[in-house]
């Protein structure tokens, strides 16, 4: 049993337990549940019970529920429950006052109990717990709120075991190397990869063992076997570019940001540091208490988890104390519960402006919307534009529904305390509000880096330009199909030397979180795409496997190329996923952002590995294709000058040489289509008495499923099926594959 029993001596009575919830491992009470007191004494005796219940952590309401319990006749050693209907229904954390009477004795003592939606499993919040106990009652009063990850310090005498109980209990561990000798750490590593092999979620290096020890303990780890990330924990952003610039960032690829509550600013600093040294979408996490020691903690730290995530934080890892820690509920504790929750598979897309007085910050989750709101300094009432949006519900920090709002013409009047709370719906204008707002934010952010959009076309900063001038309004559909297209002409400038690496991957994260938004905007305008979202999906596995099929790279080289391919499969997938749930443009926006990231996989395999940034090296013109190479002084003095604008079709110039497909497709003239649409060896051929021929062929460099199934004019499901391959089929040069077709090979 839980530290929760308390003993109750009084003068004219024995000793009696007394306990709340004692059905559950820790005190909870699940929805809909009664609460649960149970009393053993250790004689016969005969007590009058009454219980006072207040709600405790920043609720709404501090007026307690009293509720006579009557006379209570207890045997010696025997358990006595009693079920408490209609007291403390609705989801939170409070502080339960038992009085015991007998005769003219009594006493009162204090428990506290939470009450929360039963625990899912498959919910898993976004916040880990550092350094925690791993009691297995700590383990669990965390993940019954979704909190399913915890990290253990590699020199913790006591570290073996506490990895073993997390996992039994089916936690995600981190390990965290703290600073000290390198070589120690490493051979720490050592032991504890190979006896986690495949189990550990991460290995947390801190910094401060430099860019050696971490290049030592992250090649211990890989050695070893150790598949989980290596992150590297860091106190500033000048300790970052330090690491960074002695090519740590090789070896690490996460970034873990040490900071009690870091702001806006505070986090692009971090992610200003990680583009500039050639990492393009680096997750970061943070790691600290999780808020400033103060008052009203537990709505602070949604505040915080909101913020971060809107910084594209991944994880952030908190102090214990503010979920559960010996024996005690952290402030945060049924808050972290309903954040599981309301915000389950949520995906950040803007802030709402709603004046001074409040954030509202706005997210999807599948084909719904929800708004997470507060107030500053205290308090102000704010307005939301929800248009003709359907199910519109209120809920607050704990998960309570409250009074639905009453809408004003589309316009819904919300009371934003200090406390967060969730204003839920479908479909209306919010989202494309604050994607709007968003974008607009983004293309204001891109054009005041002036190091940046300097050396970039003229025309890409007027497209910019105009998102800013209408407000994050929709482009024309020519306008987005040309911002897209920009991303492989940027990759090859960089890799060709014609662009510093700081500017083009800055610039690039900066063009992708503007599409991105762009995405969701084309959907909420509701003009659809003319082209099919599986034929662009189609060629993105086209451009995808003529980088896998072709051999040019070195190991040093792949680095970005390999890269590169895992943010295309990441788009396909959200692409296909939105196609899911009904979102079929913003599905085809992000598909065509897919394409034209994927066409730069050409560009990127020949990427050398990120540069220092105290001392960047001069990278030669690359050759043409199937051209003679140069020397490299060669190639840098015949360098031609740039053409100061995104090459538009029929633009002969050698400013990007980028393949220029028409607005719904790629033409016959794309490298990548041409290197498909190669002649195919044919090994052996039959024909049936109905003409259709059995062809055995070959896979060449630049073949694809979606290019051979083009080629030959049948059906994707056919070929997969004539031979035996799965839907996200890889190719290798040389294997055999079978066609069935009345055309000739």
């Amino acid at each position: 049993m839980i530290p929760y029993l308390l003993i109750v001596t009084l003068a004219a009575l024995p000793q009696i337990d007394v306990s709340l919830a004692p059905d559950q491992p820790v005190p909870h009470v699940y929805m809909e549940d009664p609460l649960i007191l149970e009393l053993v004494a250790d004689a016969d005796v005969t007590v009058g019970v009454r219980l006072s219940v207040r709600p405790v952590n920043g609720a709404a309401s501090t007026e307690p529920e009293a509720v006579e319990l009557g006379s209570a006749g207890l045997r010696a050693r025997g358990v006595h429950w009693r079920p408490i209907e209609g007291v403390a229904t609705k989801r939170g954390h409070y502080a339960a006052t038992v009085r015991l009477r007998s005769g003219d004795s009594e006493r009162e003592e204090e428990l506290v109990f939470c009450r929360i939606d039963r625990p899912n499993e498959s919910l898993m919040l976004p916040v880990g717990v550092r350094h925690a106990d791993t009691t297995g009652e700590e383990l669990r009063a965390m993940a019954a709120v979704g909190v399913r990850r915890i990290t253990v310090s590699a020199d913790d005498p006591d570290a073996a075991a506490q990895i073993e109980a997390a996992l039994a209990e089916g936690f995600r561990v981190s390990v965290y190397f703290p600073p000290g000798d390198a070589s120690e750490a490493a051979t720490l590593a050592t032991t504890l990869a190979a006896a986690h092999v495949g189990e550990l979620a991460c290995w947390e290096i801190d910094g401060r063992l430099g860019a050696d020890g971490l290049r030592q303990v992250a090649s211990a780890v890989r050695n070893a076997g150790g598949l989980a990330p290596v992150a590297v924990i860091v106190r500033s952003p000048d300790e970052l570019l330090e690491l960074f610039s002695a090519n740590g960032g090789r070896h690490a690829n996460v970034v873990i940001i040490e900071h009690d509550a870091p702001d806006d600013a505070v986090l692009q600093d971090y992610r200003s540091v990680t583009e500039a040294s050639g990492y393009e979408r680096e997750p970061l996490h943070v790691r600290g208490r999780g808020v400033h020691a103060g008052e009203n903690e537990g709505a602070r730290l949604i505040q915080q988890l909101i913020r971060n995530a809107a910084n594209e934080v991944v994880q952030t890892e908190i102090a214990p104390s503010l979920v559960y820690r010996k024996g005690a509920f952290g402030s945060g504790y049924v808050m972290l519960a309903a954040y599981a929750r309301r915000l389950d598979r949520a995906v950040y897309v803007g802030e709402l402006s709603v004046g001074s007085g409040g954030q509202a910050y706005v997210f999807r989750i599948d084909d719904a919307w929800c708004v997470v709101f507060w107030g500053r300094d205290g308090g102000s009432s704010i307005s939301v534009d929800v248009g003709d949006a359907t199910d519109v519900a209120l809920s607050d920090v704990y998960n309570n529904p409250l009074s639905p709002p009453a809408s004003n013409d589309g316009s819904v009047r919300l009371e934003a305390g200090p406390t967060p709370a969730y204003l839920f719906g479908r479909g209306g204008s919010v989202l494309g509000e604050a994607a709007r707002q968003a974008a607009k934010e983004a293309a204001e952010t891109f054009l005041e880096n002036r190091e940046v959009t300097e050396d970039l076309p003229s025309d890409l900063a007027d497209i910019v330009a105009k998102i800013v001038r209408n407000d994050g309004a929709r482009l024309d559909r020519p306008e987005f199909f040309q911002l897209v297209r920009t991303f492989p002409y940027i990759e090859r400038q960089w890799h060709a030397g014609r662009l510093a690496q700081a500017s083009a991957v800055s610039a690039m994260a900066g063009l992708a979180r503007l599409t991105r938004l762009l995405c969701v905007v084309e959907q909420e305008s509701g003009e659809k795409f003319i082209e099919p979202l599986q034929e662009t999906l189609g060629r993105c596995s086209q451009f995808e496997s003529l980088y896998l099929t072709q051999s040019r790279a070195t190991n040093g080289q792949k680095a970005r190329g390999d890269w590169l391919l895992s943010e295309v499969d990441r788009l396909v997938a959200e692409a296909q996923a939105l196609d899911r749930i009904g979102r079929g443009i913003e599905a085809n926006a992000l598909a065509t952002m897919a394409e034209w990231r994927a066409r730069s996989l050409e560009f990127a395999a020949e990427a050398e590995p990120p540069e220092r940034i105290d001392a960047p090296p001069a990278i030669p013109v690359a050759p043409e294709l199937g051209e003679p190479e140069e020397s490299e002084a060669d190639g840098a003095e015949g360098a031609p000058e740039d053409d100061a604008s995104v090459p538009d079709e029929g633009d002969d110039g050698d400013v990007a040489d980028v393949p220029e497909p028409p607005l719904d497709g790629p033409s016959d003239e794309d490298g990548a289509s041409d290197a498909a649409a190669q002649e195919t060896e044919v090994g052996t051929e039959e024909a049936s008495t109905d003409g259709v021929r059995r062809l055995e062929l070959t896979i060449k460099r630049g073949d694809s499923p979606w290019a051979i199934s083009q080629r030959y004019n049948v059906s994707l499901d056919d070929l997969r099926e004539w031979n035996n391959w799965s839907t996200n089929q890889v190719l290798h040069i040389g294997d055999k594959y079978v066609v069935h077709t009345d055309q000739a090979p």
